[in-house]
């Protein structure tokens, strides 16, 4: 994906879903107007920190990439209705935090990220 994705700032839903890619360019956290994004079937084993400024995102879908664990920037993203994260290789405690609801894992997200911070 080109990192000039990010000067679409209008975009509302950008869907990148089966295209094989193993990164997201930081730019992505540019696009402020974004309320959807769609990136699952790809093989993606991070996330850029930069997801957490997308402060209109409501629905997320990562199904199906290598992710072991998500930036906890996530947690800053209040306006998150939908979270699918099946089909990825979670790490034990992000994994049993996913059969909690979406307020549970944004929680632990937001705990994770105090947690590093004091370190």
């Amino acid at each position: 994906m080109p990192v000039e994705v990010g000067q679409l700032k209008a975009l509302s839903w950008l869907d990148v879903s089966e295209n094989q890619l193993h990164t997201l360019p930081a730019t992505v956290g540019l696009l402020v107007g974004l309320h959807r994004l769609d990136v699952q079937k790809n093989r993606l084993e991070e996330l850029p920190l930069e997801l957490g400024q997308l402060t209109a995102l409501q629905w997320l879908d990562l199904r199906d990439n290598q992710l072991k664990e998500l930036p906890t920037a996530i947690g800053h993203v209040t306006t998150l209705q939908a979270l699918y994260l099946t089909g990825n290789p979670l790490c034990e405690s992000l994994a049993m935090m996913c059969q909690q609801d979406l307020s549970a894992i944004l929680a632990y997200l937001r705990i994770t990220m105090r947690w590093a911070k004091a370190k």
